[in-house]
Order: structure tokens, then sequence, then C-alpha cells
């Protein structure tokens, strides 16, 4: 069974991708798979994993391009996320209420391009720990 709830969505082009909608599995560590039903895992809906309660970490595709408000609003057992800085739009609120989370794993696939880390930052009012995985190594 997914334990993902999801849609299918349409971009400008016409190309079919999928948004996850909700979350209703009992892994506290879920990963969101690169695609769903053959389509690409590239939007999280607003609210998604709002008040999940038990997530403790969190593991974000690559392909994954958008994230809405409030997508992982009062998710207070959140300890860490993991995505890669290809998710460049973020909305407000996507970390609000987070008040666990304590590290942001961030894969660096576009060279120089730190949009996600600044975006995650003006979100949030409390202090992160940052991990950056780059093609020169990790950084702290």
């Amino acid at each position: 069974m997914m334990a993902f709830t999801y849609s299918i969505q349409q971009d400008r082009s016409g190309a079919s991708y999928c948004e996850i909608t909700g979350y209703d599995g009992a892994s506290a560590d879920p990963v969101i798979p690169e695609t769903i039903e053959g389509l690409p895992v590239r939007s999280i809906a607003s609210h998604a994993f709002a008040g999940k309660t038990s997530i403790r970490s969190l593991q974000l595709p690559a392909n994954l391009q958008t994230i809405r408000s409030f997508a992982f609003y009062g998710c207070l057992s959140l300890r860490k996320i993991s995505l890669h800085n290809q998710t460049q739009d973020l909305y407000d609120g996507v970390i609000r209420g987070c008040s666990a989370l304590e590290l942001v794993e961030v894969f660096c696939d576009i060279p120089d391009n730190y949009v996600t880390i600044r975006e995650l930052l003006r979100d949030e009012d409390v202090g992160l720990r940052f991990r950056l995985h780059t093609d020169q190594g990790e950084l702290r």
C-alpha cells in the first residue's frame, strides 16, 4: 500500500507529474519516491505533512521542484530533512513550527546554487545546521 497520497498535475508545457498531497504511513522516516505511476514527483502540496508529529526525518527526491506553503508545518518531531538544491520553489512556512528540526542535509546537484538554503533560513527563526554534499566533498 502506498503511504503517500498524491494527485496528478500538468505543468505549463502539458507534461504530467505527481504532487504529494499527504502521508498516512507508519514510518517515522519516510522517503518520498522519485516517481509514482511512472511520473516524476515534482511537488509537495500545501499542508501535505502538517501536524504529522510522528515523523523524525524526511528524505525528498532529487527531481522535486516545489514545496508549497506550510507543507511540514507543526511536524514537532521532525529532526532532519534531506533535499536537493534543485528544489528552488519553496513557499512561505514550509518548515514553520518544526521545533525539533536541527539538521538540513542538502545535496548540491547544481554548483553554486544556494536558493534552497536561503529560502529555508528565511522561513525559520531558530538555529539550523546545514550539511552540504558537493562534488568537492561535505561542508557543514
